[in-house]
């Protein structure tokens, strides 16, 4: 396992996490968001499977209609919903922090923590 490739995808994962956009996620950065994966599964040797963004989570998205027919018009481009993905994400950096945490030899932080005065 390479620690530099290790903390180049950490790395990429917090920043694409610290610079989602404020509404939808286009198909290009689920893609980079897969490409980390890529590279952590390759690096760790752990299975990521469960984070991937399902094919059924991008989808277009409605832009307009005509009541008159009924018709609703959708985007060209496809997209994820926000808080979906966010989750996936989080859900990658918490496990991996709790990892690198474990390997360190400290132990996890699970449960609540009260602020120190």
């Amino acid at each position: 396992m390479s620690n530099i490739e290790i903390l180049e995808a950490y790395s990429r994962l917090k920043s694409l996490r610290q610079n989602v956009p404020p509404h939808r996620i286009n198909t290009m950065l689920v893609s980079e968001f897969h490409g980390i994966l890529d590279l952590l599964e390759k690096v760790s040797g752990v299975a990521l499977d469960n984070f991937r963004i399902p094919a059924p989570e991008v989808h277009p998205i409605a832009t307009g209609g005509n009541y008159l027919t009924g018709e609703t018009y959708y985007s060209a481009e496809s997209f994820c919903d926000k808080n979906f993905f966010v989750m996936k994400v989080d859900g990658v950096l918490t496990m991996f922090e709790l990892l690198m945490n474990q390997d360190a030899g400290e132990r996890p932080a699970i449960g609540f923590k009260p602020p120190l005065s």
